[in-house]
């Protein structure tokens, strides 16, 4: 019983964290990645820093995907 409040209160503090300017900051790079979900694409770019504002693939016919992500800090690099 405490195993299942205990999972009720830690999903609860992700879900508030999560909608924190700060975690929308710290893991913005990654975020991309936990909800893609296209397949069969035509181009895909890779790469960090200027990659990831150079490409925008949303109006230009080109079935494509933006995979930069900008400089990672230690954590990232650790997780």
């Amino acid at each position: 019983m405490l195993m299942k409040i205990l999972s009720l209160l830690n999903r609860a503090a992700n879900k508030v964290v999560r909608s924190t300017g700060w975690y929308g900051e710290l893991w913005s790079g990654a975020n991309k990645f936990w909800t893609f979900n296209t397949f069969n694409l035509e181009v895909v770019n890779l790469g960090s820093g200027a990659g990831v504002y150079a490409y925008n693939y949303f109006d230009s016919g080109i079935k494509g995907a933006n995979w930069a992500i900008g400089p990672q800090s230690l954590v990232h690099d650790y997780n």
